[in-house]
């Protein structure tokens, strides 16, 4: 698996620990979680530099996934969600990365479904594609600049 691909899984795992309920958390654990989101947070900064080497590297290195065109933004963008809302000094920032990767997101959207001109706002039904849609609505949910603005 490629590094992209390895930090997505990372991330999700920090998620799916956070959010257990049982055993209770052992502050340890947490900070080596708050430690790992943070290592992989400056990782994706990096990645950010360039969105168009990135969009590259993600259209390289992702294809074999399931919506390996669309998570490898946005499972990022739902990190930079809740680093925002964890650490309020960084929402600023994390606001900008969620953009970013909004951006990215978008296009690949557009792609798989297809809309009249491109634009779906022309879409009248989910094509069958409700977890490209369900998931952008999802992350467009999570900035504030983009639910005043849906693409759709």
């Amino acid at each position: 698996m490629r590094l992209i691909g390895r930090s997505i899984i990372i991330l999700l795992s920090v998620g799916v620990c956070t959010a257990q309920d049982t055993p209770p958390p052992h502050p340890q654990t947490d900070k080596t979680l708050a430690e790992i989101q943070q290592r992989l947070l400056k990782q994706f900064d990096g990645y950010l530099e360039d969105t168009r080497a990135f969009a590259q590297r993600v259209q390289a290195e992702c294809p074999m996934f399931p919506e390996g065109d669309l998570f490898p933004y946005l499972f990022p963008a739902f990190a930079y969600a809740n680093d925002a809302v964890k650490n309020p000094s960084h929402k600023e920032h994390s606001q900008k990365q969620m953009a970013k990767l909004l951006n990215l997101a978008i296009p690949a959207v557009v792609a798989k479904m297809k809309p009249l001109h491109g634009d779906l706002k022309n879409l009248k039904t989910y094509e069958n594609n409700a977890v490209y849609l369900g998931q952008l609505n999802l992350a467009l949910g999570c900035l504030p600049s983009h639910r005043r603005r849906r693409p759709f």
